[in-house]
């Protein structure tokens, strides 16, 4: 038998138990669910009327009620992760979470509140500050060249006196870099220097889009550009590296609403990179979503199919074409880059520059294919000169200033 679990599964489970293929669907947590599933199994007792479980048994479909959620994740064990080869990473992922406040319309975890409206007393859910660290200390051993930790819950910070107990601990008894992922309505000076005392060197912050009617109504994001500018800006001043996560062709986006996020990331000056790991994402509604609901009554949706965020989108719409939405996927970081050296400039050049870029970013009849080549045929070279800037330094210190430009911007 083969059953589904999972955020889609949860969001659609008829649509998801109607494969042929799949005989069960399990909505929402898992593990007590799936624990009683094999034990019935084992004794071959009847499985049908397993809560949180959907199961198809002779062309019937069984839709189980949701048991309510696990208030109390320290009575969970650790997760086992003997079945993963990886002993080489530099990076252990660790979650300490479950559960987010926030509505945002592209998110699915809105629609698990809702669908777990009344079984929950707390919907945000922590590991013990005592639990977490006794974990990251289990499973150290098993990770002989680790580097750093990678906190990988929404928002580590949500609790804020959970995360000062935190914060103490990991700084005595671990003392691994680490990072982690914020929101900006979440930061200010106390929080940023606990980040720092603790041991943080990288945070990064949902900013999804930099016009203001997209981040606050068709993303349903209510933060102002000001708190967006002074997240950024306390932490880079305690000498934490700020990352930022952007979402290219909302519904009713267009390029001048995307050429406002360039813009804003140039300004908060994020330290995001030009690899892959840094492009912006393509919006994909979920099923299930307020984003997909504002797609579908605008007939925006698609049959079109796509494998990530990176691929395309499966939305048509008059405001942004996909060859627009790949131009500006490849080369997103390559303006914010040279915004952030514009930025550097005397005013009145400034001016000037800034126009020139604008103009070229929003020209309708850009050969996008060869501005995309051309971008990273420049990121190459730039790459080949931060490997060379210490002989550069040295052989020609004429240079260093321009080189000192270039490698930190």
């Amino acid at each position: 038998p083969i059953i589904c679990g999972g955020i889609h599964p949860t969001l659609d489970p008829e649509g998801t138990i109607s494969y042929e293929d799949i005989d069960m669907v399990c909505i929402g947590e898992g593990e007590e669910a799936l624990l009683e599933l094999c034990t019935k199994y084992k004794n071959k007792e009847d499985i049908t009327n397993i809560l949180n479980i959907w199961i198809k048994k002779n062309g019937k479909i069984y839709r189980n009620p949701l048991r309510p959620l696990i208030e109390d994740l320290d009575s969970l064990p650790f997760p086992d992760r003997e079945i993963f080869d990886d002993k080489d990473s530099t990076t252990v992922v660790v979650m300490v979470l479950r559960g987010c406040p926030f509505s945002c319309s592209y998110c699915a975890t809105p629609r698990v509140r809702e669908i777990y409206q009344g079984r929950f007393k707390r919907f945000v859910r922590y590991r013990s500050a005592e639990s977490i660290i006794k974990y990251i200390k289990e499973i150290m051993p098993k990770y002989p060249l680790a580097e750093r930790i990678k906190f990988f819950d929404d928002v580590l910070n949500l609790n804020k006196t959970w995360f000062k107990e935190f914060a103490v601990m990991y700084k005595k008894e671990i003392g691994l870099p680490y990072e982690c992922f914020s929101h900006v309505s979440l930061i200010d000076e106390e929080t940023v220097r606990l980040f720092s005392y603790s041991g943080c060197r990288k945070i990064s912050f949902g900013i999804e889009s930099g016009n203001d009617y997209i981040r606050k109504v068709i993303y349903n994001r209510p933060i102002e550009r000001k708190q967006i500018i002074r997240a950024f800006k306390l932490c880079q001043d305690e000498g934490i590296r700020t990352y930022s996560f952007n979402m290219i062709g909302a519904p009713f986006e267009d390029m001048k609403a995307i050429l406002k996020t360039i813009k804003l990331n140039a300004e908060i000056k994020v330290s995001n990179g030009i690899g892959w790991g840094d492009l912006p994402s393509i919006c994909y509604p979920y099923p299930g979503t307020k984003i997909y609901q504002i797609c579908k009554e605008n007939h925006f949706l698609t049959d079109s199919k796509v494998d990530s965020f990176f691929d395309g989108t499966i939305l048509s719409q008059p405001s942004i074409r996909t060859k627009q939405l790949l131009f500006v996927l490849y080369s997103f970081m390559y303006f914010v880059k040279l915004y952030s050296l514009i930025n550097r400039l005397p005013k009145k050049v400034r001016k000037i520059c800034s126009n020139i870029l604008d103009g070229l970013f929003l020209y309708k009849r850009l050969p996008y294919t060869s501005i995309i080549f051309l971008l990273r045929l420049l990121g190459g070279l730039l790459y080949r000169l931060y490997i060379q800037e210490i002989c550069i330094r040295k052989r020609m210190p004429r240079l260093r200033p321009i080189v000192n430009i270039l490698i930190k911007r």
